[in-house]
């Protein structure tokens, strides 16, 4: 027996209106992620004597990382991810069908996100 798919509510809302939502979500795991990463890195910030060998401590590379983190988030990822957000509608299948390339992108990122901002949590805690 075929099954026929059930149409929900969701089927119609348009794409537009669904991205607008995702970028608001976006957003704020950004900010969110951004706030991790300050505050780890006013954590990380008191200066490390090195070591007889000269190498950096673990205190100091993790610093630099937040750093960086906070620097990619804001020059490169969340105007990356909103610009995509913006065209992909450009590059659907159909008006109800969400599926390109550029929504997967940004899903990755959203993705790897998340995983940095747990990963932010875990060493606020230490």
């Amino acid at each position: 027996m075929d099954r026929v798919a059930e149409e929900t509510y969701e089927d119609y809302i348009p794409t537009a209106v669904k991205d607008e939502s995702y970028r608001r979500e976006l957003q704020s795991l950004f900010r969110e992620l951004r706030s991790h990463a300050s505050s780890n890195i006013e954590y990380f910030r008191e200066p490390v004597a090195t070591s007889a060998d000269g190498e950096t401590s673990n205190k100091t590379r993790l610093f630099e990382a937040f750093c960086l983190l906070r620097e990619h988030i804001d020059r490169g990822v969340q105007p990356g991810v909103e610009y995509l957000i913006s065209v992909a509608h450009f590059y659907d299948a159909d008006a109800l069908t969400m599926a390109n390339g550029y929504r997967s992108f940004v899903l990755m990122t959203e993705r790897c996100c998340q995983r940095l901002l747990s990963i932010s949590r875990l060493l606020t805690y230490f």
